[in-house]
């Protein structure tokens, strides 16, 4: 994936149901952060780390990861009208019913995927909508058939692609929205207006990677890129 893949960080996920499963050597992060900046972070730094549900600083991520309940200002829709994100009180609603959500998880063991030994979910953040593509292709090689998209604007991390991949087992993509790209700036990262977030289930990643050596455009492009 190193080498085809241009990317931004691939980050391995292992959702924590049971503190005694987070492995010995492993940091607890202590600052608290949003869970979309924690990704950031183990894949800029390339370090591991496990982040409890008090250092999820982000209620509503926070909630959507199942470690916490939905904030009131959101099941009122308050919070999304204010911001402009939502026409109504029913349409903000909407948006919070809607978004996938897991429950019962105590924490989030975040690292690079070269650390990660079975993670729940791999998020990549391709450079561009080729990378994207190429991941996207890689994961129906054997199968065939079309990826399932499911797109709203806020919780593009947590959401829609961390609790979406976990709960449908199936590859997830998103768009970082706009309260990631703002909270990232607080560790001096950015996601881009270009990227996508392409989320592979922990126990398809070997498979996906092996197949994207084995398509037509790839090879093209890595055999253009050497000159042979």
């Amino acid at each position: 994936m190193k080498e085809i893949l241009n990317l931004n960080g691939v980050v391995g996920v292992t959702l924590i149901k049971d503190e005694k499963y987070v492995p010995d050597g492993i940091e607890t992060l202590e600052n608290p952060l949003f869970y979309c900046v924690m990704l950031k972070k183990a894949a800029s730094e390339r370090k591991s780390f496990y982040a409890p549900a008090e250092v999820q600083s982000c209620p509503r991520g926070k909630a959507v990861l199942g470690m916490g309940d939905t904030p009131e200002f959101e099941k009122t829709g308050e919070f999304y009208i204010n911001k402009s994100s939502a026409a109504d009180t029913r349409a903000a609603t909407r948006l919070v019913e809607s978004v996938p959500r897991l429950k019962d998880v105590k924490g989030t063991l975040i690292q690079p995927l070269e650390d990660a030994k079975n993670p729940d979910v791999v998020l990549a953040f391709p450079a561009n909508a080729r990378n994207a593509h190429e991941l996207i292709h890689a994961s129906i090689y054997q199968t065939g058939g079309s990826i399932n998209a499911e797109f709203a604007a806020p919780y593009s991390f947590c959401g829609y692609t961390t609790a979406r991949t976990y709960l449908n087992d199936e590859v997830s993509f998103a768009i970082p929205c706009g309260a990631a790209k703002k909270a990232v700036k607080m560790i001096g990262e950015e996601y881009t207006d270009e990227e996508l977030i392409v989320t592979i289930p922990g126990q398809q990643i070997n498979q996906v990677a092996e197949n994207l050596t084995k398509l037509g455009s790839v090879k093209e492009r890595m055999k253009a890129k050497t000159g042979e």
